[in-house]
C-alpha cells in the first residue's frame, strides 16, 4: 500500500519548516518526565506556494512552524486512509500569535488570567 500524502497550500509569504513530533517509546503516565515529545524537522514548505510531503509513519502529527523563530503556525494530523490536505495562512499566524499571548498572560497570573 502506497503512502498517503499531505497536500500543503502555503498561501503565507514566509517559508515553513515541518517538524513532526511523537511521544518517545517507552513514555509513561506514571513517570512525566518521560513523556517530553521528540521533534523531528522533516520538511518544508515554500512560501506562496503548493508542495507534498510524503509522511513516513501512517499516522503523523505535524507542525508547521515559521524558519526565523520555531513559532507554530499550524498543526495537522494526518489521515490513515487518505490524502491530508493542509492551507495555512497569514491568519493562522495571527491566531498562533494571540494563543500564545493568552498563554503567557495566564502563566504569568493562573489565577486572574488578563485576557
Amino acid at each position: 500500500m502506497a503512502n498517503n500524502v499531505v497536500n500543503v497550500d502555503n498561501q503565507f509569504g514566509q517559508a515553513l519548516d515541518i517538524y513532526s513530533f511523537t511521544v518517545p517509546q517507552g513514555a509513561s503516565a506514571s513517570d512525566p518526565s518521560t513523556l517530553y515529545p521528540l521533534y523531528t524537522k522533516v520538511g518544508s514548505a515554500p512560501a506562496n506556494a503548493k508542495s507534498v510531503y510524503t509522511p513516513t509513519q501512517a499516522l503523523e502529527d505535524l507542525t508547521f512552524v515559521l524558519v526565523a523563530t520555531g513559532q507554530p503556525v499550524a498543526t495537522v494530523v494526518t489521515n490513515i486512509l487518505s490524502d491530508t490536505d493542509i492551507t495555512i495562512t497569514a491568519a493562522d499566524l495571527t491566531r498562533s500569535q494571540a494563543a500564545f499571548a493568552f498563554y503567557q498572560a495566564y502563566i504569568g497570573s493562573p489565577y486572574s488570567p488578563t485576557t
